[in-house]
């Protein structure tokens, strides 16, 4: 009987020593994802996923920005990223993805669809409310480890969310990019400040290398000053745009592979 209080104390002092330098390993708590809303600084109402990667804390986060048609006005939503929302979870990136305003679950903007590439004043909110939100998750997400993948306008606007500019607010708290089928000139008129020489950060930029516009718009975000990483991947053999690319597996792998070499673990 003596000894049974020494080992019990020596049982409860070893399942303390959780965490840093853990002495007892234990199973990670399974994640499930999110429906979340988010409110804008125009007090839009956003809807979104998100999914909080296992056993990850301050780790990376990634906000993810669906395609937007301009010519045929809706059809296009968060679920744009299907497969690509799973692989960067399970590559252990706490992940978001939006609805646009006047798209899937989202608020109507003040403005028909089929303005939304050309008003500074719309999309930029639902951008920022979406880099806000991955911020206020201090728990899973660290700081300095935030990333932004766009398709088509919603890769213009991750552009300008990274976008460090010297006269203007620019750079929303993203900390790298992978920019697919993204437009140069759209996003320079979209920045705060319509600053043509943009001034970058980490970024993978993706387009088909028979789509002249869209390669253009890749070889443009590639040659601006950028600090850190940068680099271009051309689809060869295809003219897609925006999420048609994901049906490259090379291209699907790219992303959460550019977003764990750039952000720091």
């Amino acid at each position: 009987m003596r000894h049974r209080v020494p080992l019990l104390l020596l049982l409860i002092a070893l399942s303390a020593c959780t965490g840093v330098g853990e002495l007892v390993p234990e199973e990670s708590t399974p994640t499930s994802p999110e429906e979340v809303t988010i409110t804008t600084l125009d007090s839009k109402t956003i809807a979104g996923t998100f999914h909080a990667a296992v056993g990850v804390e301050r780790g990376r986060g990634v906000l993810l920005l669906h395609q937007v048609d301009a010519a045929v006005g809706e059809g296009h939503d968060r679920s744009d990223w299907d497969g690509v929302f799973e692989d960067l979870v399970a590559n252990g990136i706490s992940t978001l993805a939006i609805d646009f305003r006047s798209h899937g679950a989202s608020d109507a903007a003040d403005v028909p669809i089929f303005d939304l590439g050309s008003d500074r004043e719309q999309l930029r909110h639902d951008v920022e409310a979406g880099l806000d939100y991955l911020d206020d998750r201090g728990f899973e997400i660290g700081a300095d480890r935030i990333g932004v993948a766009g398709l088509g306008l919603g890769a213009t606007m991750a552009v300008v969310a990274v976008h460090e500019s010297p006269d203007g607010p620019g750079d929303w708290g993203a900390d790298a990019v992978v920019v697919i089928s993204g437009r140069h000139d759209r996003a320079v008129d979209l920045t705060p400040d319509g600053d043509p020489t943009l001034t970058l950060r980490d970024g993978l930029y993706v387009a088909a290398e028979d789509n002249a516009l869209d390669a253009e718009s890749a070889s443009l975000f590639h040659a601006a000053t950028t600090s850190g990483e940068r680099r271009i991947q051309l689809v060869p053999g295809t003219d897609a745009h925006g999420a048609e690319l994901l049906a490259d597996d090379g291209v699907q792998a790219a992303i959460p592979a550019w977003f764990l070499e750039v952000l720091d673990p």
